[in-house]
């Protein structure tokens, strides 16, 4: 395949087959990059740890056309309850709002059934190879390439090499590890909590939801997720022994649950563990040609349901950068901005979740009175309600990387409905295509380019979209630059408050620069600079 050297088996190299890994590959598969993914569980049986997902994590999967089909094995829209240990409901919130990105804002999973659905997709790609059974063992790298010894299932012992390689492999990073990268705890207190999580399952339920109980004792958090699974969370006392612990069964878990009082009936009891709470951060996320992505390169409380989430925001972020440096269209430079765009996002990501969980999880009685008149206030007045649903997790903006001028700049793009001139009503991204997309509000945004400037950004397969009022029919003969009609008005809304009229959106559906079409010519040579530096 074009772009491999003598040597290699692959241009990019996955090291774990979880969801971020499987992302990855999913998002390289698309882009036409040769992918060799490496799991050392030989049946994908890995234990599940997510219980739901946001709107950015199905656009993502809208990318490579899977989000209908997640979609269909979740739970959109779950409320959120807290009760005291009295039984009292302190707060009660709806996720469901405005779809800004085009999706629910949170849907409750089953993260087997979202897996299964991302290894499914890999058989599109004559490009990706899945292995199962297979364990990194040694890593090295030099100036062109890196390369792995792997173990396979019969015992076998082989080398592999690549341009790159993506460490998805989780907590215990192997990857991490040979590239000698430290994990740091963001908080000295963060590995102290120990919890019990017990899955059980239960007749379905109509609708999802989270719900806490605020006792100082054994608080707990309820999930319900689809076909009737339950994700039932115990903080349990310093004193308690989780190894007897894990040996409770049915009845003991029972005795600790009726505790709540109004609460979730405990199902069957499918699977029960405990563990430590961890916030972590690694040093660095790269060492020369390796990555490292999700649990590997970031560990956090899964109060805010932001750990998975954080790792697929990885995974968007870096592939596209991947595909655009292995394809020479882009200078190695880009690849800096992976570290300068995630880490600072996963910072503010780990300090929402922390927020959530003083929120929800009283250490103390007056922590408990301080923390229910928050909730009461949050509750009772919808302003404050709705700005604590929007940031209970990080909103996605960047602070530096690949974009210039000020905000709206650096954040993500909105995903409404849009109709093409055939008629079709489909959401933007189904317009804007795989790479970047350039949207002129009622004008061509390339038609101010000159001829070098406009063959590189039609050679990198930008995108040209002229958006059009809901007045107007889109013409079927545009040209290169297609007309599409703005049904809702929600672009013509969003472009109002901002000075520009033209959009450059990257493949990750952030933008990368709102321009005047004055400013136009000199913008897109700056970020042309940024991208071939």
């Amino acid at each position: 395949m074009a772009g491999l050297e003598p040597g290699q088996c692959a241009e990019v190299i996955i090291v774990g087959a979880g969801p971020v890994g499987l992302t990855a590959a999913n998002l390289l598969g698309m882009y036409g990059i040769k992918v060799l993914v490496l799991e050392r569980d030989p049946s994908f049986s890995t234990p599940p740890r997510a219980t739901n997902i946001d709107d950015e994590a199905l656009r993502t999967f809208q990318m490579f056309g899977l989000a209908e089909r997640q979609l269909a094995d979740m739970m959109a829209n779950p409320y959120l309850r807290v009760q005291s240990d009295t039984g009292q409901v302190v707060a009660e919130f709806q996720t469901a709002g405005p779809e800004v990105l085009g999706f629910p804002r949170v849907c409750t999973i089953l993260q087997p059934l979202m897996e299964n659905t991302l290894r499914e997709g890999l058989g599109r790609y004559a490009n990706v190879e899945l292995r199962a059974g297979h364990t990194v063992t040694a890593l090295t790298q030099s100036d062109t390439h890196a390369e792995i010894t792997v173990q396979g299932p019969d015992g076998t012992v082989y080398t592999a090499a690549a341009r790159f390689i993506l460490g998805c492999d989780g907590g215990r990073s192997t990857v991490r590890k040979h590239c000698d990268i430290p994990l740091h705890a963001s908080s000295p207190s963060s590995s102290e909590q120990k919890w019990m999580l017990i899955e059980a399952r239960a007749e379905p339920q109509p609708e999802g939801c989270f719900r806490f109980f605020g006792a100082l004792e054994y608080p707990m958090v309820f999930v319900q997720q689809p076909r009737g699974y339950q994700r039932w969370s115990i903080r349990l006392r310093p004193q308690d022994d989780p190894h007897k612990l894990e040996q409770c069964g049915q009845a003991s878990v029972e005795a600790l649950t009726r505790r709540w009082v109004n609460g979730p009936k405990l199902g069957e009891i499918q699977r029960l563990r405990t563990y430590r709470i961890n916030t972590c951060l690694a040093e660095r996320f790269r060492s020369g040609r390796v990555y490292l992505l999700g649990d590997s390169a970031h560990m956090m409380p899964p109060f805010a349901g932001q750990g998975l989430c954080s790792g697929l925001r990885d995974a968007t972020n870096l592939c596209w950068k991947l595909a655009l440096v292995l394809r020479g269209h882009a200078g190695p430079r880009l690849l800096d901005s992976y570290e300068q765009e995630r880490i600072p996002h996963v910072r503010e990501s780990m300090t929402a979740t922390q927020r959530v969980g003083w929120l929800f999880f009283p250490n103390s009685r007056r922590h408990d009175l301080v923390r229910r008149s928050v909730l009461k206030l949050l509750f009772e007045v919808p302003p404050l309600r709705e700005q604590f649903v929007r940031r209970s997790k990080a909103l996605p903006s960047l602070r530096q990387g690949l974009f210039m001028g000020r905000a709206p700049a650096g954040s993500m793009f909105i995903q409404p409905h849009v109709r093409r001139a055939d008629g079709q009503r489909v959401p933007l991204d189904a317009v804007l295509g795989q790479g970047f997309a350039a949207l002129g509000l009622g004008v061509d945004p390339l038609e101010s380019l000159d001829a070098g400037s406009r063959h590189f950004w039609t050679g990198l397969g930008v995108r040209a979209l002229k958006i059009i009022p809901p007045s107007q029919s889109p013409c079927r003969n545009a040209g290169p630059c297609e007309e599409i009609q703005d049904e809702s008005g929600a672009l013509t809304r969003w472009f109002s408050p901002h000075q520009g009229s033209i959009a450059l959106v990257r493949p990750d559906r952030f933008l990368a620069a709102l321009l005047t079409p004055s400013q136009t010519p000199t913008g897109f040579h700056t970020l042309r600079t940024m991208l071939t530096a």
